[in-house]
């Protein structure tokens, strides 16, 4: 199944997610398209797991997965805490880059 449009649970710095489907409840949403990500969202249990890039292994955040119901959540300070935590020792320019991209739409968003 390769069913792609934009997703309906998360967002991120309010820009959609294109999503793809893999099975019959599974998805795999990617930042800013499937074709060429910068990262990609996909459901581990109750929670979220982002993969940074398509070498890298995910890691897990504390991020719930949104129900049906629920509006587009923004995943930016989920990615925000995985690339100032976990994945900090094997971060480079790029991941860098987007967490100062990050920061600095959270610090406008609290204005």
């Amino acid at each position: 199944m390769t069913d792609q449009k934009i997703s309906t649970r998360f967002v991120f710095l309010d820009q959609p997610l294109e999503t793809t489907q893999v099975g019959p409840e599974s998805f795999i949403d990617s930042y800013p398209t499937v074709a060429k990500p910068q990262f990609e969202v996909s459901k581990a249990g109750d929670t979220v797991r982002i993969q940074l890039s398509a070498q890298d292994a995910g890691y897990q955040s504390a991020l719930e997965w949104p129900s049906p119901d629920d509006a587009p959540v923004e995943i930016g300070p989920a990615l925000l805490d995985i690339l100032d935590g976990a994945a900090r020792e094997t971060s480079g320019k790029k991941n860098r880059d987007l967490a100062e991209q990050i920061r600095a739409f959270l610090n406008q968003a609290d204005h």
